[in-house]
């Protein structure tokens, strides 16, 4: 990954990340070799299709897979500390207070049965030496900060009794209950209307300008991640195909598959007229093809294309794991 704060001190170092998942006798291979950075106060996308590895990514990340999944080498590395293989106590002492994550579905993330507001309070609680009063009006004030009206009233308010828009916020609310260095979204929009994405959007990026937090932002969409970050990861086949500095990848895509996924999202390209879209389908990951995965979908396919490409390092900063380069 590129950029000064990234080269300086990065909060996030993942390094030849493989994450797999048993079957029987067989184990299959999901995330392949990923590598990035995330610098201090920096917002990085990982961007592909369904299927393209990037949420498993961030579960690996976040320390959330569980058998049979299992991270098969690599090091995950949080302000130079290896995440991979440390004990659960441990890491059920980062998890929530120096990293958290905002998942897909905000109302799966709340218990029914509880007071937001309780919610909120139990992750504080977790990791402060606080009363519980104490760590309420902290919640409150926490609602007030992603933009929630009548804090005081939502506090004791169930899941059900608010729309989606609020839900997220109330989860956007508790990842930060403890002020992490690093926060991983994971899709927060989707299952929202276009109305409240663009909200939710603007409140992830009023909070990482005022905290200062590290962001990984997860998307299907690359016209939301170039919004919202400065750097991008490119990812198929649970491979990274092309990553950097956003506005050079953005402005000038050098993967094919980078190509295709901006000339199917106007907003990012600036064209007009019909959407392209790439054809063929993500590769099954039991039946991943050989060499680069994404060589059956390629216009540019070659023979060599058999053989898995090197990551090739643009004048730049990109790297772009094509044989064209």
């Amino acid at each position: 990954m590129t950029g000064p704060a990234a080269a300086a001190a990065p909060v996030l170092d993942v390094r030849n990340l493989h994450t797999s998942f048993r079957r029987g006798r067989s184990v299959i291979k999901i995330v392949r070799g990923v590598s990035f950075r995330v610098g201090r106060s920096a917002s990085v996308g990982l961007v592909g299709e369904s299927g393209s590895g990037k949420s498993l990514t961030a579960l690996s990340v976040m320390g959330l897979i569980e058998k049979p999944g299992f991270i098969a080498d690599g090091q995950i590395l949080l302000n130079g500390r290896d995440l991979v293989g440390m004990p659960a106590a441990e890491l059920s002492k980062i998890q929530g207070r120096e990293l958290a994550m905002v998942f897909q579905e905000p109302a799966a993330a709340l218990n029914p049965l509880y007071h937001v507001g309780a919610q909120v309070a139990e992750a504080i609680r977790a990791h402060q030496d606080v009363s519980q009063a104490a760590a309420l009006e902290r919640a409150r004030e926490l609602f007030e900060l992603v933009g929630i009206a009548h804090a005081g009233h939502v506090l004791r308010q169930y899941p059900h009794q608010l729309s989606g828009g609020m839900c997220q916020r109330v989860t956007i609310a508790t990842a930060l209950a403890n002020e992490p260095g690093l926060l991983i979204l994971d899709e927060p929009t989707t299952a929202l209307d276009t109305t409240i994405q663009a909200q939710i959007l603007d409140v992830v990026g009023e909070l990482r300008t005022r905290l200062e937090t590290a962001i990984v932002f997860v998307s299907h969409d690359i016209s939301v991640v170039a919004e919202m970050c400065d750097e991008l990861v490119v990812m198929y086949g649970g491979q990274v195909m092309e990553s950097g500095r956003m506005d050079l990848v953005i402005g000038s895509p050098q993967h094919p598959y980078t190509q295709g996924l901006i000339a199917s999202a106007l907003s990012v390209s600036g064209g007009s007229g019909r959407l392209e879209s790439i054809p063929g389908e993500v590769p099954d990951p039991q039946a991943m093809p050989p060499g680069c995965p994404f060589a059956p979908r390629c216009a540019h396919a070659m023979p060599q294309c058999a053989t898995a490409p090197p990551h090739a390092a643009l004048p730049d900063g990109r790297t772009v794991a094509c044989w064209l380069y």
